[in-house]
């Protein structure tokens, strides 16, 4: 399979840099039945505003491309892009739940461009192997016919709590200093259902997999905290189409603003200030 580091690279320029969000900002309003009912708008907004969560997850699609990115880079993540205004003619998928164009200094890297297909998995504790209606793979597929260099399947992963009851006991710690030392582990206990169901979905998504070159991804997104998630990365798409970066470097150049900037390092530090 072709990694993520074996294509030729397709730069342009990046002529117009997002705005920034910062901490603090109001970046999308959205209904409160979205919210109410988790929907699938709803969550891919709250996992790509969630930077950390977000970072996380692009690391386990991306692969070692992911770890070669120098400083300054970053990706710009446009949400829920209808197909046709990147492909004109093109009746399916409809949408392209998430475009990540990743950057390095002020060049967008168009050939590690990446399209992914969102589910959410609504899981509860009596319910905990519950399968999807639709993995994601159908669209993927047709994402992969339309050429995108790179096509992922993100399972964004809900549940309700465990009774304390099967909570387990693990070991916690803590940072002490930017060294890396930590204190010595102590014995917490807490819910592990999170864990579970996201080993659970990714080895589902695993054996499902039509294609061994569709990145592969299983994240939680209940409660304020983050749970480390599982993946595959993506490889190169062998029906990518070089017309098609053109075009994804047009649809940015006409709509800069519907991405979201999202650096790999501090902004502070990757503008030299």
């Amino acid at each position: 399979m072709a990694d993520f580091l074996d294509m030729p690279e397709f730069r342009v320029p990046l002529e117009v840099m997002p705005y920034f969000f910062d901490n603090g900002d109001r970046c999308y309003e959205l209904p409160v039945k979205w919210v109410r009912r988790r929907d699938e708008r709803f969550m891919g907004l709250r996992l790509i505003t969630r930077r950390q969560q977000f970072g996380l997850c692009y690391q386990q699609l991306a692969g070692r491309y992911y770890w070669s990115m120098p400083n300054p880079s970053g990706v710009l993540v446009c949400p829920f892009v209808e197909t046709r205004y990147i492909v004109p003619g093109a009746e399916f998928p409809g949408d392209i739940d998430l475009l990540i164009l990743p950057y390095e200094g002020n060049e967008l890297v168009l050939s590690k461009a990446m399209a992914v297909e969102l589910k959410v998995i609504r899981a509860s504790f009596l319910k905990q192997g519950k399968s999807p209606n639709s993995f994601g793979f159908t669209q993927a597929g047709g994402l992969m016919a339309l050429g995108f260099p790179y096509v992922a399947v993100a399972h964004l992963i809900t549940s309700d709590d465990s009774p304390p009851r099967y909570w387990r006991e693990t070991l916690v710690t803590t940072v002490l200093d930017q060294t890396g030392r930590v204190d010595t582990p102590v014995g917490f206990t807490t819910d592990m259902l999170p864990a579970d169901l996201i080993d659970r979905g990714f080895r589902r998504l695993l054996s499902r997999s039509p294609h061994d070159c569709i990145g592969l991804l299983s994240t939680y997104m209940g409660g304020e905290g983050t749970w480390l998630p599982s993946g595959k990365a993506a490889g190169l798409n062998p029906q990518m189409q070089c017309g098609l970066l053109q075009r994804l470097g047009e649809y940015y150049y006409r709509n800069p603003e519907r991405f979201l900037l999202t650096p790999k390092f501090p902004l502070e530090r990757s503008l030299g200030k």
